[in-house]
């Protein structure tokens, strides 16, 4: 009798310490995935960032430049900024949920990686 309760407090024992370490990796797996998206999402932004920047003086230097042609510098802002509001217009109205569903696809991708089975 004595040694079934040795058998039954060991096998206890073991899954205690195995539930305590399945909790630890549950841990340090969401901690290695939170991390690995927020890298992505930092390195997404810079990109972002650089190319805004860009963008910014293409667009100036673009409106310039119609407006030299035009001899009216409002002339080309206003052209240039008028095809900016036609492309946003045209993300707002057909593109807003299949971006949507790729930047949720995405994430999930992302948090779904080297995941056991």
């Amino acid at each position: 009798m004595e040694e079934q309760k040795s058998i039954f407090n060991n096998l206890f024992k073991n899954l205690v310490d195995y539930l305590d370490a399945k909790w630890e990796f549950t841990k340090l797996d969401a901690v290695d995935k939170t991390a690995e998206v927020l890298a992505s999402l930092i390195g997404i932004l810079i990109l972002s960032t650089f190319f805004l920047l860009f963008l910014v003086f293409a667009s100036v230097a673009a409106a310039l430049s119609i407006g030299h042609a035009l001899d009216n510098s409002a002339l080309g802002f206003l052209i240039v900024s008028s095809v900016y509001l036609t492309v946003f217009l045209v993300l707002l109205i057909f593109k807003r949920k299949p971006l949507k569903k790729t930047l949720i696809q995405s994430m999930y991708s992302k948090l779904n990686e080297n995941t056991e089975p």
